[in-house]
């Protein structure tokens, strides 16, 4: 059996800022992830938003995509850092996500499996089918 743990937000800004609607977002996400009855290999979490503002369209969904994609976060970390593979813009919001994360995880260093980071859309492509 596979749990969506989803939040439901009308819109969000996607900021580095300590007591945003977006950290507050992260460290549920968080909480959830490293709950006793989240199933690595079932469940999944997503923000369900409205419309994005065009800067998150173009800047962080592409990289929610890498992350997803890749077969481990070394090899998403080391393809992010490669010179020439993506913009400055792109990096500022990975940024923004380790930060958040760090913040909600106690100041560890380490980023949720990239296979929670799939866009809503691509599950409702593949509904009931949570991977």
């Amino acid at each position: 059996m596979s749990t969506l743990y989803a939040q439901v937000k009308h819109e969000i800004t996607i900021s580095d800022v300590e007591d945003s609607m977006f950290a507050q977002v992260v460290k549920g996400a968080w909480a959830d992830f490293t709950s006793d009855t989240f199933d690595l290999q079932n469940d999944a979490i997503a923000l369900i938003t409205g419309p994005l503002p065009k800067l998150d369209v173009n800047h962080t969904l592409p990289v929610l995509e890498w992350a997803r994609y890749s077969a481990s976060a070394d090899e998403f970390i080391r393809k992010s850092q490669t010179e020439g593979f993506t913009s400055k813009t792109k990096l500022e919001r990975l940024r923004i996500f380790k930060s958040q994360l760090q913040s909600a995880n106690g100041g560890h260093t380490c980023l949720a499996p990239q296979r929670h980071l799939q866009p809503v859309s691509d599950k409702k492509q593949n509904a009931g089918q949570l991977n």
